[in-house]
């Protein structure tokens, strides 16, 4: 009712619909979403987490980062996204991860980690696998990301 009043009225100086309440709206309900995650993923006793590399449409690399966890409700999943066409070895890709770990606060809680095939990925001799592994105490070992794949 109040946005059909609002472009009704030619006049009007104020509209409520400038870029600038739109993106601050945006923001206001993401900050409230994200919230929410972090507060299901505190009660959550375990957490796991799969991340893929793949270019959009636009030819622009990013990471999705997703995670996983058991509510009272049943089995969530979250995610995220990076864009990381700059930053694509595995040093980066792993810092990304990490940063993301570490909003969540879910380290502690972390079973499993799940990538593609890639070597930067997965590659044990400096892969993203290999990187998170020195820096999370994991609760379980390494899976390889097989059952996308079925």
């Amino acid at each position: 009712m109040h946005l059909e009043q609002c472009s009704s009225t030619q006049n009007s100086v104020f509209s409520g619909l400038s870029s600038d309440i739109q993106n601050d709206l945006i923001k206001s309900i993401a900050q409230v979403i994200r919230d929410e995650i972090k507060s299901e993923i505190n009660f959550a006793k375990f957490v796991s987490v799969i991340a893929d590399e793949t270019p959009d449409i636009s030819h622009r690399e990013q990471m999705s980062v997703i995670f996983r966890y058991l509510t009272k409700t049943g089995i969530e999943e979250i995610c995220r996204f990076f864009d990381v066409t700059l930053e694509r070895g595995a040093d980066q890709l792993s810092q990304s991860i990490l940063e993301i770990i570490d909003q969540f606060n879910c380290k502690e809680k972390l079973v499993g980690q799940s990538y593609d095939g890639a070597a930067v990925m997965s590659g044990a001799q400096g892969g993203v696998q290999t990187k998170l592994n020195y820096n999370v105490q994991w609760l379980s070992l390494f899976l390889a990301m097989l059952t996308y794949l079925t």
